[in-house]
C-alpha cells in the first residue's frame, strides 16, 4: 500500500522506490506468513461499521494495494453499493482487479449482494486522486498501512491532506486509517536517527494520540476514535538478548537497504557507522528486565467524521 507525490528529486526517488517495493511485494502480500495486513484490514472495517451513516454504503480505499480492505468492506458491510480503490503500484492494482472478478463470480454463485468494485492507478496524496473519483460520493474513506508514507516531503502537511480527502466524503461520512503504535520501536528509532543524519526517511516521531486528535480537529473533522488496539497483529520479534545484539544490527542493515531510506547508499562509510552506533545505543532504552529488546506490532486506529 503506497503513495505518490510530485515534489523535489528526493521525494521522487522516495516515491519511485516505494512503488517498486510494493510492485515486487504485491505477489505475496496477501499470503505473508504473519498475516498482519489481512487482520488489520478486517479490524479497520469492523471498527468503522458502527459509525457509518445510513445505507447504502460506498468506500474510497486509498493506497488500496491488493484490495484487502475493499473486500473486507464488501463482506462485512450491509448494503455495500460501490467500492473504488486507488494505488500507485500497478502490479497491486492488477492483482486487485483479478480478485474482484473472482469475488463477483463467487458472490453470484451464492446469491450474495456484491457492490460495484473499481480498482485503478491513483495516489492518496494531495491532488493525486483521479477525476474518475467524484467529490461527496463516499460514506467511508480508508487508508490501511500507508498513512505514514503519505506527504513524505521535508515539510509534510497532513492537515491539508485530510482536508483534501474530506471533499470526497458525504456529510456524516467517516475517514479511518492506522498508524504504528509507540511499541513499534525499531522503525521509530532508526527513522528519528536517520533524519538527524540528513537522510530522507519516513518520519514517525510526530505520532501520538494527542497529535492525531489535533490534526483531525485542524482539518475540520470530528474525532470519533483514536485508540491503540489492544492486540498484537503478529508475533513479537526479539531483536536482542542479554548477550547477543546481532539481530538488532542485522535489522539496521536491512532498513538501510529499503526504499524508506533512499539516500543511505550515498553516505560516507564513517558517518554510516556512526549512525549505526547511535541507533544501537538508543535502542538500549527499550531493553526489558530479562535483557531482551522486543518489537511488538500494535496500531493506533483513527476514525474521524465529516460534520453534517
Amino acid at each position: 500500500m503506497s503513495s505518490i507525490d510530485k515534489k523535489d528529486d528526493s521525494d521522487r526517488t522516495f516515491r519511485d522506490g516505494i512503488t517498486a517495493y510494493y510492485d515486487t511485494r504485491s505477489v505475496t502480500y496477501d499470503e505473508e506468513p504473519n498475516q498482519l495486513h489481512p487482520k488489520l484490514a478486517a479490524d479497520l472495517i469492523r471498527f468503522a461499521i458502527p459509525h457509518l451513516p445510513p445505507a447504502p454504503h460506498s468506500l474510497l480505499d486509498l493506497a488500496c494495494g491488493t484490495g484487502l480492505v475493499s473486500f473486507e468492506f464488501s463482506r462485512q458491510v450491509d448494503d455495500p453499493a460501490y467500492v473504488h480503490g486507488l494505488d500507485v503500484s500497478k502490479k497491486s492494482i492488477e492483482i486487485a482487479n483479478d480478485k474482484a472478478r473472482k469475488f463477483k463470480v463467487n458472490a453470484n454463485k451464492t446469491t450474495s449482494a456484491t457492490p460495484e468494485i473499481v480498482f485503478e492507478y491513483g495516489s492518496a496524496n494531495t491532488d493525486g486522486i483521479p477525476s474518475s473519483v467524484k467529490p461527496k460520493s463516499f460514506s467511508l474513506i480508508t487508508c490501511c498501512s500507508a498513512f505514514v508514507l503519505l506527504e513524505n516531503s521535508t515539510n509534510p502537511d497532513r492537515v491539508k491532506l485530510l482536508n483534501y480527502w474530506k471533499q470526497y466524503l458525504q456529510p456524516g461520512g467517516i475517514i479511518t486509517f492506522d498508524v504504528p503504535a509507540q511499541c513499534q520501536v525499531i522503525h521509530r528509532t532508526v527513522s528519528t536517527i536517520a533524519k538527524k543524519y540528513g537522510l530522507k526517511t519516513i518520519d514517525m516521531s510526530w505520532i501520538s494520540k494527542e497529535a492525531l486528535e489535533t490534526m483531525c480537529v485542524d482539518a475540520g473533522l470530528e474525532v470519533v476514535q483514536v485508540k491503540e488496539v489492544d492486540k498484537e497483529y503478529t508475533n513479537e520479534k526479539v531483536y536482542a538478548t542479554k548477550d547477543d545484539m546481532t539481530p538488532l544490527e542485522d535489522a539496521f542493515e536491512r532498513f538501510m537497504k529499503m526504499p524508506f531510506f533512499p539516500n543511505a547508499k550515498a553516505m560516507n562509510l564513517g558517518r554510516y557507522e556512526e549512525m549505526k552506533k547511535e541507533f544501537l545505543n538508543a535502542m538500549e532504552q527499550f531493553r526489558e528486565s530479562d535483557g531482551r529488546i522486543v518489537e511488538r506490532y500494535r496500531f493506533l486506529i483513527q476514525i474521524y467524521r465529516k460534520p453534517l
